[in-house]
């Protein structure tokens, strides 16, 4: 009981009821918006799965674009090829 007293003699009764107050309310805090935060991190992760998708698509769109783009440059250089062959044979 000694090193008790020695330890927490010097805490008052107002102290401890502040100390009880403080933690009720920082845990009031946490109860009435933990929903929320809960709510805005889901939407957050949604947002993010969603933005993750369209950023893949949108690569996948690219890269076929840019496929196309090669594939259209060769057919030009084999019609050009076919021309000047075309042209060879006429002169």
């Amino acid at each position: 009981m000694k090193e008790f007293i020695e330890i927490f003699g010097g805490v008052t009764v107002s102290q401890l009821v502040t100390l009880l107050v403080a933690i009720g309310f920082i845990g009031g805090i946490y109860i009435k918006y933990k929903p929320k935060m809960e709510a805005a991190y889901e939407k957050k992760r949604r947002n993010d799965k969603i933005l993750d998708t369209y950023e893949q698509k949108h690569q996948e769109l690219v890269d076929k674009h840019n496929e196309d783009i090669s594939k259209a440059s060769e057919r030009d250089q084999e019609l050009k090829e076919s021309i000047q062959a075309i042209s060879q044979k006429i002169d």
